[in-house]
């Protein structure tokens, strides 16, 4: 069987065994319009941001910075002793939330302004990135094409899968030279096709996160949250880790960065941590003056842990720790937490509670919170 013919077919095996009403629920999405570039809000700058970072182009799918919020019942219930705190991403961002609404509305606004018609990236099938791009484009009047890799079925899986047809994403499931055919075809096309790399994670892309960690350091400095000690956060395929080190390094925050491993140690290395680091930090040296990006990526490095005890069986696979995790936040504090890798940072700081003493913690979650919560897209 060629690999386009496995891909449609396992499409089709995928779609035909959604779980009941899954299906309906996420094609039910396709009803209203899509709305111009020109009519979706921008987002105020941080006020620690250099005015080169805020005229960066934008897809007004970000318009709000980061809202920072006490977990005291769960901090009690799992021995944060110095207090837990929440960066909520999973409530910004307009279309929909989390990390890739923040990474996408830099990496959608550059393929706008340089004319793109479409964009392309690829993922899991059940690829949140995936997914939040294909709604995106939609959203923003643009094509959608989308090389996914095989993982796991699951519920998730096809409900994400789901939602990216019904957004009208043109989608090939295959191999690696599916998604590198993808790849070239949009370096030929001249800018009209943009290419998004896995996640988001590009120098661009990773620059949303340097922004994130100039809306902590605003609210650092107006009292709203204690300096944290530590932020913990999932790591797939990079980019919030590194942006996160880079902008605290930037605006001068002792905090460290525990990167909890929700992918395959392959793609979430420290390899890939330094070249990322590398290559932000010279992106970083292009929009403003300041640190040489060499000095700037060693000292970001410096501050990341990378935490590989929560990856379980594998990306996308839930363990008994994190299951756990996520129902007793919920029930406690009301936050929904997803199995990938919300559930899993939050599992790394519970196993460390003790350990962390009468510091302040903030756990920063990159999930969408609609969606979690039976929301059609995003």
């Amino acid at each position: 069987m060629s690999e386009s013919a496995r891909g449609a077919w396992t499409r089709r095996a995928l779609l035909g065994r959604l779980a009941e009403g899954v299906g309906a629920l996420a094609l039910g999405a396709v009803a209203g319009g899509v709305k111009p570039a020109s009519a979706l809000a921008q987002a105020p700058p941080p006020a620690s941001a250099p005015s080169a970072f805020a005229a960066l182009p934008r897809a007004g799918l970000w318009t709000a910075p980061a809202a920072f919020t006490p977990a005291p019942t769960s901090a009690a219930a799992f021995g944060s002793t110095g207090g837990l705190w929440l960066a909520r991403d999973d409530l910004g961002g307009t279309l929909f939330g989390g990390g890739k609404a923040r990474k996408l509305d830099l990496l959608l606004g550059e393929a706008l302004a340089r004319g793109a018609r479409g964009v392309a990236t690829t993922g899991g099938v059940g690829s949140n990135h995936a997914r939040s791009t294909a709604w995106a484009a939609r959203h923003l009047g643009l094509e959608c094409h989308l090389a996914l890799l095989p993982e796991p079925p699951s519920t998730e899986v096809r409900r994400n899968l789901a939602a990216m047809e019904a957004a009208g994403a043109r989608i090939t499931i295959g191999g690696p030279s599916s998604v590198r055919r993808l790849a070239e075809r949009s370096a030929a096309s001249g800018g009209a096709l943009a290419w998004i790399p896995m996640g988001g994670t590009s120098p661009l892309g990773d620059l949303a996160f340097v922004g994130a960690a100039f809306e902590l350091a605003d609210a650092v400095a107006a009292g709203t949250l204690p300096a944290p000690a530590t932020i913990t956060l999932a790591l797939g395929s990079g980019g919030s880790a590194v942006g996160l080190a880079l902008g605290l390094t930037w605006v001068g925050l002792p905090t460290r960065v525990i990167a909890v491993r929700c992918s395959s140690p392959t793609t979430s290395s420290d390899a890939v941590l330094v070249r990322a680091l590398a290559a932000t930090s010279r992106r970083v040296a292009e929009l403003w003056p300041g640190p040489a990006p060499d000095p700037l990526a060693r000292q970001a490095r410096s501050r990341i842990e990378i935490d590989g005890a929560e990856l379980g069986a594998g990306y996308a696979r839930s363990t008994v720790a994190s299951t756990r995790v996520a129902e007793r936040v919920f029930a406690l504090d009301r936050v929904r937490l997803d199995s990938t890798y919300s559930a899993k940072a939050v599992a790394s700081v519970v196993r460390r509670a003790t350990s962390l003493g009468g510091e302040p913690t903030l756990v920063w979650l990159g999930c969408d919170a609609r969606w979690l919560a039976g929301g059609t897209k995003g």
